[in-house]
């Protein structure tokens, strides 16, 4: 049997004196299959059981591809502890400039050698397929940078020719080029020096995601109302090891959103309480985040076990509405938006299904800036229900109103029925108590809900299936 031997970097570079080794410095080969790994050729290297394996195949790069590798590992060789600080990060700034052209040459070189077939013609490999598997990387890096590259030379002339002068990122063009559909190309295409833009008054790689990300999602008009991910796309898992829990979740929509939001709260709780005991006595030092935010959630799970729901009242969603002074001598409608307005739940943004749910019934509290971000005023908290029409919402429904649900009246939200963004009033016949999970049903894609006589509600599925809500537990009579 031949043992396959991986080696080195799968480069055509020898080592500092010459010859090719891998890892320890002992001598190896692959076999010539790039899925046996792509070190330097030693031809006949002998093998498992003893029998010669055919040398992997050398490939010569042009003399600018070797010196550019010679250079680097002069610099690999250097000791940066007898740099002075201004040298050390000089040096970071230039290998960055460094990985950047490194990178748009290799989309380049991608680009050329996916265009002839060279692998698929002389070793009957996809051109991802063997790079990945002749360097020894992850396969699916390969394509995606094949995938960028062809998008970039597609559609984004700007942006490919900002990332060949290194004034942008390839990882950042990335963003961009897996946020683009058919429906959005074309606004985006339009946008090329406006993300530019963005890029260069970005700093935060997170913020500039998120904010392409908005801009595709504005972009792409007919792609904004998506489906809502069904309950299913949320799972949690447990395994035991010995004394330790081990706990594994995805959770989607504003299921996310809430428990995000309120183990962050009480993480921020538990290291103020903490700090407070540390100061008092040093022997109590304050654990890392991760450690408390374990903490935050045993404490909750405790109290929620333990809560009477028809005692306690549900979550209320907060939201901060930011509203900025516009320049006197600028008109509103002429200041420059990148992408869709922020839709903001706490520090994160959400989608539309999700965004709906949360403000549909929240604390509301205006913050008014100016263009700098200073704050000018900050007006006091509203609800769009007042505390009357709850009473008589409680009064009235009983609970949820959808039909066989058993939540009280302490944990529901007040639904507008007509949308509040489509002009929906805050009346009584517009107003349904629903608990938090069917407040997200009625949401989806799909669900309507309308207000009958006599402050009765009817909820409609996708399927047309027509359901009369209750009051107080019981079926309400058809209209």
């Amino acid at each position: 049997m031949i043992e396959h031997v991986f080696v080195g970097e799968g480069s055509s570079s020898h080592a500092g004196d010459g010859d090719p080794v891998a890892g320890d410095g002992d001598p190896v080969a692959g076999d010539g299959d790039p899925g046996a790994g792509a070190g330097d050729p030693r031809p006949g290297v002998a093998v498992g059981d003893g029998s010669a394996q055919p040398a992997a195949p050398v490939f010569e790069g042009t003399a600018s591809s070797a010196g550019l590798v010679a250079a680097a590992r002069r610099l690999v060789a250097s000791d940066p502890r007898g740099w002075s600080d201004d040298e050390c990060l000089g040096v970071l700034e230039d290998l960055e400039r460094a990985e950047r052209a490194v990178a748009a040459a290799r989309m380049n070189v991608l680009l050329a050698v996916d265009a002839r077939g060279i692998t698929d013609t002389r070793f009957g490999h996809r051109t991802a397929n063997w790079v990945g598997a002749r360097h020894g990387g992850p396969v699916g890096d390969v394509k995606r940078a094949l995938r960028d590259a062809r998008t970039l030379a597609l559609h984004y002339p700007v942006l490919e020719a900002a990332v060949r002068a290194g004034t942008l990122s390839p990882v950042r063009a990335g963003v961009v080029c897996r946020v683009t559909t058919d429906r959005n190309v074309d606004a985006l295409t339009d946008a090329q020096y406006g993300i530019l833009a963005l890029s260069a008054a970005v700093s935060s790689f997170r913020r500039y995601a998120d904010d392409i990300a908005a801009m595709a999602r504005y972009a792409d008009a007919d792609g904004s109302d998506e489906p809502a991910p069904p309950p299913a796309a949320s799972r949690l898992s447990m395994g035991r090891s010995g004394d330790e829990l081990h706990l594994r979740a995805v959770l989607t929509g504003e299921l996310g959103v809430e428990v995000e939001q309120i183990l962050s709260a009480w993480t921020d709780r538990l290291h103020r309480h903490r700090r407070l005991e540390e100061t008092f006595c040093p022997d109590l030092a304050t654990p890392q985040r991760d450690q408390l935010t374990a903490d935050a959630l045993g404490e909750l799970v405790r109290r929620g076990h333990t809560a009477d729901v028809s005692r306690t009242q549900a979550p209320v969603v907060g939201i901060t509405m930011t509203v900025t002074d516009p320049d006197p001598d600028r008109p509103w409608d002429t200041l420059p938006i990148w992408g869709s307005p922020r839709r903001l739940v706490g520090p994160v943004r959400s989608a539309r299904h999700t965004i709906d749910c949360l403000t549909c019934d929240p604390l509301i509290h205006p913050l008014h800036v100016d263009l700098t971000g200073t704050p000018l005023t900050a007006g006091r908290t509203r609800r769009l229900a007042n505390r009357d029409q709850r009473r008589a919402a409680a009064t009235r429904d009983g609970g949820c109103v959808f039909p066989g649900c058993d939540a009280p009246p302490s944990w529901t939200d007040l639904h507008h029925v007509v949308h509040w963004d489509h002009d929906g009033p805050t009346d009584m016949w517009n107003l349904a108590s629903l608990c938090r999970r069917h407040h997200g049903v009625v949401h989806r894609h799909g669900w309507t809900m309308r207000s009958l006589p006599g402050e009765h509600f009817e909820i409609t599925t996708p399927s047309g299936l027509v359901l009369n809500g209750q009051r107080h537990g019981r079926p309400a009579a058809p209209a």
